[in-house]
């Protein structure tokens, strides 16, 4: 396990790195799918496996966010609104 110093964003993450390895090893497989399923199967598998890594990349994004700037959403919403 990395320490929480060496930890500066989401790709230092071995959570990350595991989605990745997903990612790659969805668009590896899917390409022996038949041409028939490009546009159905193939392309929910990929956009899932693409889903796990997004989602850990801005969850880890708030994370650090919420950690260096502890009132970041009373800050949001003034920008905003």
């Amino acid at each position: 396990m990395q320490e929480k110093s060496k930890i500066k964003n989401f790709r230092d993450l071995e959570v990350w790195q595991l989605a990745m390895e997903i990612v790659t090893d969805s668009y590896k497989y899917t390409k022996s799918f038949s041409r028939e399923e490009m546009y159905g199967l193939i392309n929910q598998i990929r956009r899932a496996a693409l889903s796990i890594a997004s989602n850990i990349a801005v969850g880890s994004f708030y994370i650090l966010l919420s950690a260096r700037a502890p009132n970041w959403k009373r800050k949001l919403r003034l920008v905003c609104f």
